[in-house]
């Protein structure tokens, strides 16, 4: 199992997306596999790392990952963490297809591999079913699916393990004490929502394009406050040197329609950099 630490992502060649307006969740519902592994990755780094305070994140992903596509540790040590386990369906995720998924949580802690997490999410991209999310909601019942489906779903050859896993007695008492109440999941809306402040939000969903800021343009005339401030002073002198002549006051300017307007919109430039 190779551990990938988690490097700054580099800007994608295509930045054609960046102007798409396809609705976000409609985009993470039909994006390839290649992609999401990249959002994963990007999210990882800009949202589970930076801002839930982790240790360190890395990326487990691939053919040997034991059930842990992506591992956040809490401390320096290395040894409590939390499983982010990422799964790009076409569908909701039922309790078919994801058992596998608890399987090997159970296996591999069962014989070492890693220790249980502290907390174990799943992250989908077109998140999880109605069924899968009662079982999460009632954990003990994901005990006695695993155990009654292992057979099917995890004990034949190449589905976990190439020898395949029979169900020992000892498995089982560990499956039936296994504490299932660490599983959760991350909601397609709730990825997106954090993703969506990171730099690399737009490469996928667009919204590259940002409105300007509305602010409040200034009244027109200056404020007796504003009248002795250094950049009021400045440009009735550069005006005065301009037109050969002084200015001292806003007054004055008004004598010279050009430069009055110039003045006027330095003013609102002034405004909107400083409020």
């Amino acid at each position: 199992m190779k551990t990938q630490p988690l490097s700054s992502p580099e800007r994608p060649k295509n930045t054609s997306r960046i102007f798409d307006t396809t609705e976000p969740q409609l985009r993470l519902k039909t994006m390839g596999e290649d992609e999401f592994e990249r959002v994963v990755g990007e999210w990882a780094y800009s949202c589970l790392r930076k801002e839930k305070k982790y240790s360190n994140v890395a990326l487990l992903g691939g053919s040997g990952d034991s059930g842990r596509d992506l591992v956040a540790y809490i401390d320096d040590n290395m040894q409590k963490f939390d499983i982010y386990q990422c799964k790009r369906y076409e569908k909701p995720l039922s309790p078919s297809i994801y058992m596998i998924e608890f399987g090997k949580l159970c296996y591999y802690t069962y014989i070492g591999e890693y220790a249980v997490p502290n907390k174990y999410y799943i992250v989908a991209s077109n998140g999880i079913g109605q069924s899968l999310r009662k079982l999460i909601e009632h954990p003990k019942q994901i005990n006695t699916e695993l155990i009654n489906t292992w057979d099917e779903k995890c004990g034949k050859k190449r589905q976990i393990i190439a020898e395949g896993i029979k169900m020992t007695d000892s498995l089982r008492k560990y499956i039936e004490e296994f504490d299932f109440s660490i599983v959760s999941d991350i909601a397609p809306i709730t990825l997106l929502d954090e993703f969506s402040k990171s730099p690399w939000y737009k490469y996928h969903f667009g919204g590259g394009i940002k409105k300007r800021p509305t602010f409040e343009k200034p009244s027109e005339q200056l404020k007796k406050s504003e009248k002795t401030m250094p950049y009021v002073k400045q440009l009735l002198k550069v005006y005065s040197k301009e037109a050969g002549q002084v200015y001292e006051t806003q007054e004055d300017l008004k004598n010279n329609q050009k430069l009055y307007k110039h003045f006027m919109r330095q003013r609102e430039g002034f405004f909107q950099h400083n409020h």
